[in-house]
């Protein structure tokens, strides 16, 4: 069955000419078929072909099961027969391969996405309420869009296939978003407050949406469900390197502490969020080096800054740090002296090395991984996923795929709205890097990310 369907996606895409071919076949079989029957002497054999309309459904529901979402999406738009069965959300689709959002400018119309599996762009009209904004992430398929001023921030999730739109509580809500436009240089940039957004489901009806928002001295932790008029803030001020949903629960990756068991109500307390904290393995590993800064005049090095994702793989967490070196300068005028008033002028990241790290839950450690099998694992800022690779073509296991930006390293009120981004692939087995794009200066409004395409909204 494999075999004979490995190639559905191309037969999908045929041109109205193949199609006459196939049907003129069946056809003039047909009458062959019905020839031989008053002819007994004839020794050919006739392949009748059946209607390609009327595929058994359960044959359909083992296609559609091979079929990753674009394929499925192609396939519903053949005939009503088969997008009554494509809709049918209990047949789950065969995974697929992340795209990378491409950098974007705020007054585009249109999203543009690279399959690797394919080795095709993408380019996805965007529709006119989400033009004129910034797309800063994405979590479950759902991209996460921003626009308009510190007066009146939107903040929406967005199905770029379908173009369902789903609007989140306002920002202003939020008691510290004041404080952010205050101190702000450019109080515009709204995603400069917002880090990451996650969602705890494709399904936003029965979905919980956390999130964590920059402050100038460590960021805070609030969530919602859609359709909330506002933002519960988790009390507790901390700096949070990642969020992740995993099993029910929320975990937070947190720079110093110990693994800790939070409950937080969702407007009753039949409806509760578990947050567990987890320790940034910075703290506790000491194999890893201390971050150093080097200086020369006003040109600085920080060796080994530390980036952290959490990751799903195997039905456990695994915490993946990158490993950089930051060069920036200093700028300050001719008549500021002290360094408490110089700010930065350029900043430069280039990652080095990642690790990967299991969590030992019942004694509070880590173990460093060496290698993860298979696996190729896609970190970003926002969305982080683990797939098999012998399940797609050209694909090798033990990799990291990759796109880091160095948004966290410039102050809220730096004078340059800029961050270095980069991507490319990093191999475990060696500690080589391949980067798959140059490095990029883009204001920090837009953020290249992995984006997973789902069907449950979509259809």
């Amino acid at each position: 069955m494999a075999e004979l369907y490995g190639n559905l996606g191309e037969y999908l895409s045929f041109s109205v000419s193949s199609f006459l071919k196939q049907q003129i076949l069946y056809r003039n079989n047909k009458k062959s078929k019905s020839k031989s029957k008053s002819a007994k002497s004839s020794k050919s054999v006739v392949h009748v072909y059946g209607r390609w309309d009327e595929v058994p459904d359960d044959m359909m529901g083992e296609i559609l099961g091979r079929l990753n979402i674009i394929d499925r999406i192609r396939l519903g738009g053949v005939c009503k027969s088969w997008r009554s069965i494509v809709k049918q959300k209990d047949i789950h689709s065969a995974p697929s391969v992340p795209w990378l959002l491409l950098p974007h400018a705020q007054n585009c119309n249109s999203l543009s996405f690279f399959s690797m599996s394919e080795g095709i762009v993408h380019t996805i009209k965007l529709p006119e309420a989400a033009q004129g904004g910034w797309c800063f992430g994405s979590s479950k398929g759902w991209l996460t869009i921003a626009r308009g001023t510190q007066d009146d921030p939107q903040v929406f999730l967005l199905s770029p296939i379908s173009g369902v739109q789903r609007h989140l509580p306002s920002l202003t809500a939020i008691p510290y978003f004041k404080d952010f436009v205050d101190l702000a240089w450019d109080p515009n940039r709204i995603t400069s407050f917002i880090r990451k957004i996650e969602l705890s489901s494709t399904d936003l009806s029965k979905c919980v949406v956390a999130a964590t928002f920059r402050l100038p001295m460590a960021n805070i932790l609030a969530v919602c469900k859609v359709g909330d008029k506002e933002w519960r803030v988790f009390q507790g001020l901390e700096t949070y390197f990642d969020i992740k949903f995993h099993e029910d629960k929320l975990y937070a990756l947190v720079e110093e502490g110990g693994f800790e068991s939070h409950t937080m109500e969702l407007g009753s307390r039949e409806e509760a969020l578990i947050i567990k904290l987890i320790p940034n393995v910075s703290a506790r590993a000491p194999f890893l080096i201390e971050e150093e800064t080097e200086f020369a005049g006003d040109i600085g090095i920080q060796k080994d800054g530390l980036e952290s994702h959490l990751v799903e793989s195997d039905g456990e967490l695994l915490i993946v740090s990158a490993l950089m070196n930051i060069l920036f300068s200093i700028f300050h005028a001719e008549d500021e002296e002290e360094d408490e008033d110089r700010s930065l002028d350029f900043i430069y990241s280039k990652t080095t090395k990642y690790q990967v790290f299991k969590i030992g839950w019942s004694t509070s450690t880590f173990t460093r991984v060496a290698s993860i099998g298979d696996k190729m694992l896609f970190v970003s800022q926002s969305e982080s996923s683990s797939l098999s690779a012998p399940y797609f073509n050209g694909f090798s296991g033990n990799q990291i795929y990759f796109s880091e930006d160095s948004i966290d390293y410039y102050g809220l009120d730096a004078p340059t709205p800029l961050v270095c981004q980069e991507s490319g692939v990093f191999y475990l087995d060696d500690d080589r890097i391949e980067r798959s794009f140059p490095s990029i200066n883009l204001s920090t409004q837009c953020q290249m990310c992995w984006f997973t395409p789902h069907l449950d909204h979509l259809l």
